[in-house]
């Protein structure tokens, strides 16, 4: 593991309370993607609290840091993650990424891999695609677990149906 520097938390809290003001704005006037009413109304989280998130008294739990990233563009998140060294966070909805699409990728990367590999031998540039499509793969795969896993709620134990299996 490399050995990385810790991140402050006055870094965490000036990036955080740069973005939420740029996100959220107290008035419908200003613009923004939500209100501090409309965010604290949806979200459950009191006014103050939230006051003291745009004015930089205070930083979100890991709770609350999920309500308001619901109500807010993906941007918002990206912008606090970029000082883990993270990205890439996107908007997930019920159909975003079906399973039928992440099974179709993940035959894409595999014939694309089976191509490579036809005359035995795996070249650097070969090499370096395959492994720029796993990656791209296995975000595909995230995502789709994140959205099936939210839209079924699979029981823990089926019990039989009248004429049918288990």
């Amino acid at each position: 593991m490399a050995n990385t520097p810790p991140i402050a938390h006055e870094a965490v809290q000036s990036v955080f309370t740069g973005a939420f003001r740029r996100h959220v704005g107290t008035y419908d006037a200003e613009n923004k993607a939500i209100t501090l009413k409309a965010l604290s109304k949806g979200g459950v989280i009191k006014p103050r609290t939230l006051e003291c998130y745009r004015d930089g008294e205070s930083l979100p739990g890991m709770v609350n840091f999920l309500t308001i990233a619901n109500f807010l563009p993906a941007t918002f998140s990206n912008e606090i993650l970029a000082l883990a060294g993270l990205g890439k966070a996107e908007k997930l909805s019920p159909g975003a990424v079906t399973i039928h699409q992440a099974m179709a990728h993940a035959a894409e990367v595999l014939a694309q891999h089976s191509q490579h590999m036809a005359d035995g031998i795996l070249d650097h540039r070969e090499a370096k695609q395959d492994l720029e499509a796993m990656i791209h793969l296995l975000e595909t795969l995230q995502n789709a677990v994140a959205v099936i896993s939210n839209v079924h709620a699979f029981p823990a134990s089926r019990s039989k149906r009248a004429g049918g299996a288990a």
